[in-house]
């Protein structure tokens, strides 16, 4: 039977008119979850105090409790300039943060989508694709924060996109753009990095010819490396270290790992009855199995395609460019947590992009399985397609309703109504110390000094100038020159270390006013 001439562009019209009805009703429900604006947190204030700055003239900066300013280099610059363009347009910086997710929100459904259609070679699985995501409450709930991982998912997404386009097709500027976008990516999220090792791996993989992959590789780095490589020199004129991380061996504690196992049951299966918690144990044994077997897996698809010479088709090869990009990143997490920084862990917000690629995997199974002829592996397609649905549904209700609620973090009633900050507002001139400097910095567009603390959080070693740093705020409170204001005081001495920092810095010192949402100790400006 002959095809229609115009029925392959008709299908084409059909897939992106669907990924972008989806893409609206993304931005619908992100409009819907967020009344009170996106959650802000203490990075969340660094991201929009950076593009401030910039604007200011002051460079990718933050501000310092004496109002001077230090440049930034461990958060990397790309989704500060991302806000300071909407700054540009006039808005201010919590609302360039919301506009930034909606928008990124949007293009995201459909990339996931254009990558679902690219690993299974069906438009009606593209299709799929970018509905799971628009499900998926982890997916959702990342972009009602007012974090990098919007632009870092476009950013990572765009690199995967424009290396898969290379692989179908060798023309010269798509891998070059794929390096770009690896570049932003980092220049977003430095774990970032995991792209180039993705990208550098697959054209060597799957390209043929030493020549050709080699040209291949110089034109990824021609679009990577200009950027990351100013990056890098600026910070290292500037401070003396390129990612302002100190190296250093760390042993990865077993709650790190059981936290790990947590998020990811978390994300994959609903969470009524507390049935992960419950039965962490089986849990584990479950998710070292699944490993154990995908080890398996690569192990003996690896000698199928490359030891019996067997060449893989395109979406084989576009899956494994998916295997490849979840394996580097875990490894280069696991290095990054045991090496450079003790302070990340295995959250659900650091492992998201391990877990996009697993869903666009998973999504490539399920087409496998409608894809036989039996009857019974199409059930089986349909069955998981629907358990999936209904379980990132259940888990995206509730952060739905907890963000309509009330505004997560610094955007909570909590802070915006909060009596310790309007009290702090009266003393404009004096030094602050305090456990939430980022609020203060949010709301009073001040600098303030966090408060010590007795471990690195960073190292997990002594501060070696702890009793020193303590001595000297003391007396400058003392000295009437500064307030030590404590936020949530009742949590902040919850447990033994809290109560002895706060007993090495308040213990004598004249306490000026306390509220139900903090305290703070000082005199009243002259």
């Amino acid at each position: 039977m002959n095809r229609k001439p115009g029925l392959p562009q008709r299908s084409s019209i059909v897939f992106w008119l669907a990924l972008a009805i989806i893409a609206l009703a993304g931005v619908a429900l992100l409009w819907y979850t967020t009344p009170h604006g996106l959650a802000l947190v203490n990075d969340s204030v660094n991201y929009i105090d950076g593009a401030r700055n910039m604007l200011a003239g002051h460079g990718y900066s933050r501000i310092l409790g004496n109002g001077d300013y230090a440049p930034v280099t461990n958060f990397p610059p790309f989704y500060s300039m991302v806000l300071a363009g909407f700054l540009l347009a006039g808005l201010d910086g919590i609302t360039a943060t919301w506009w930034v997710s909606i928008l990124f929100f949007a293009f995201n459904l459909v990339l996931i989508g254009w990558l679902g259609r690219k690993v299974t070679g069906s438009s009606l699985f593209g299709v799929l694709t970018s509905i799971l995501f628009l499900l998926n409450e982890s997916f959702l709930n990342f972009h009602t924060f007012a974090l990098s991982e919007p632009v870092f998912i476009f950013t990572f997404f765009l690199c995967l996109v424009y290396l898969v386009k290379y692989l179908e097709k060798p023309v010269w500027y798509w891998i070059v753009l794929s390096g770009l976008f690896a570049s932003l990516a980092y220049l977003t999220r430095y774990i970032g990095i995991a792209l180039f090792v993705t990208a550098i791996a697959a054209l060597v993989i799957f390209l043929p010819g030493l020549k050709r992959k080699l040209k291949s590789v110089l034109f990824f780095l021609a679009g990577a490396m200009p950027a990351v490589a100013a990056w890098t020199v600026r910070n290292i004129l500037q401070t003396g270290s390129a990612t302002n991380r100190q190296s250093m061996w760390h042993v990865i504690p077993g709650e790190a790992i059981q936290e790990g196992v947590l998020s990811f049951w978390s994300w994959l299966l609903p969470e009524r009855y507390n049935l992960i918690e419950r039965f962490i144990g089986f849990w584990q044994f479950l998710l070292f199995l699944l490993l154990i077997i995908a080890l398996a897996a690569v192990i003996i698809l690896s000698l199928r395609f490359w030891l019996l010479k067997t060449k893989p088709g395109l979406k084989i090869q576009f899956t494994w460019v998916i295997v490849i990009q979840a394996a580097a990143y875990l490894v280069l997490l696991v290095f990054t947590i045991a090496y450079l920084d003790a302070s990340v862990n295995f959250e659900g917000r650091i492992l998201m992009p391990i877990y996009n690629m697993l869903l666009l995997l998973i999504v490539a199974g399920l087409y496998w399985l409608w894809t036989r002829k039996k009857w019974l592996f199409k059930a089986a397609a349909v069955f998981i397609t629907l358990a999936l649905m209904l379980s990132f549904v259940e888990d995206t209700m509730d952060t739905i309703k907890l963000n309509r609620s009330q505004g997560q973090g610094f955007a909570n009633e909590y802070w915006t109504e909060s009596q310790t900050m309007a009290e702090l507002a009266r003393h404009p001139d004096l030094l602050v110390y305090t456990n939430r400097p980022r609020a203060v910095n949010l709301f009073l567009d001040r600098g303030a000094y966090i408060l010590p603390s007795r471990l690195n959080p960073s190292t997990g070693l002594p501060w070696a100038d702890y009793e020193k740093t303590v001595s000297s705020i003391r007396q400058r409170v003392l000295d009437g020159k500064a307030l030590l204001v404590v936020f949530d005081y009742e949590n902040a001495t919850s447990d033994e270390e809290g109560q002895a920092l706060m007993q090495d810095l308040t213990e004598g010192l004249p306490l000026l006013v306390e509220y139900s949402d903090g305290i703070i100790f000082g005199y009243a400006q002259k």
